[in-house]
């Protein structure tokens, strides 16, 4: 019990810190924004800053510093913009770091519970392989295909010995939504592989897939925007992101739970509100 309370806690605490960072520095610089602007009514440059490289000769390691043409000024008038602009960053961030947390929640919970007798799989890369390894042994010895990406493998594996996850996996996540839990997961991972590897633009094909699987939920958070190329961008709702991060938790708990055969969270030491 001691394993399993050290792991939650971790998730929680990671994912609690990250709700409570964004909702206060996010009211709080939207506060300092329209406070700074009332005190400063007539536009003005505040930031500006250059793009520079050191051009390295390989032969005597000499370096020439070069700048590039172009410079970044920030006008008192522009402060929202920026603001916006920067919470969207630190979003599409936040959403890797608890998708990572998610799937360290998950490894944990098998290992717990099947592998106990192995090393923690967070200790090292070679007891995470261990560990991973005999999670794909044992879909094979079901004949089961394994599919490692995005973590599909760690949900299958779970699927095998606990009957309840199906239901619930196929259960819708909120009663007036027809996105199900399964469906909001594989949204979660299509958004962790955007952040990760091509900022927040989306190409087309990915646009039909979200809306095929999970349209009601996406389009409650999230919206697409053209940027001035012309390329489509991924953009969250600073305001509801909240909510969404609150489904995630809903998600990873209850397949920890669910997993372990638990009937609620008191094993978690949680509480139910007054």
């Amino acid at each position: 019990m001691e394993y399993i309370r050290n792991y939650c806690d971790n998730y929680i605490e990671t994912v609690f810190k990250l709700g409570v960072d964004l909702k206060f520095w996010n009211k709080f610089l939207k506060a300092s924004v329209e406070k700074f602007q009332k005190e400063n009514i007539e536009a003005r440059d505040i930031f500006s800053s250059l793009f520079g490289v050191f051009d390295i000769d390989v032969n005597s390691n000499s370096r020439l510093l070069k700048i590039y043409e172009n410079s970044k000024t920030i006008s008192s008038s522009d402060l929202e913009e920026y603001r916006v602009d920067f919470f969207s960053l630190v979003i599409n961030s936040g959403i890797v770091q608890v998708y990572i947390a998610v799937e360290i929640l998950l490894i944990q919970t098998i290992w717990e519970r099947d592998f106990e007798t192995m090393f923690n799989p967070i200790t090292s890369k070679k007891n995470m392989n261990l560990i991973q390894k005999k999670i794909k042994e044992k879909l094979i010895e079901n004949s089961k295909k394994y599919d490692t990406k995005n973590n599909k493998h760690l949900i299958d594996y779970l699927l095998l010995s606990s009957p309840d996850y199906n239901a619930f996996l196929n259960s819708p996540i909120r009663d007036d939504l027809k996105t199900t839990w399964k469906e909001f997961y594989k949204l979660f991972s299509i958004l962790r592989n955007i952040f990760s590897h091509v900022g927040n633009k989306i190409q087309n094909d990915t646009i039909n897939e979200i809306r095929t699987n999970a349209k009601d939920i996406f389009e409650r958070h999230f919206s697409i925007i053209k940027d001035s190329q012309g390329d489509k961008q991924l953009i969250a709702d600073q305001e509801k992101f909240g909510d969404f991060l609150k489904l995630i938790n809903d998600f990873a708990l209850n397949t920890v739970k669910i997993a372990r055969q638990e009937p609620n969270f008191n094993f978690l030491y949680m509480i139910q509100p007054q």
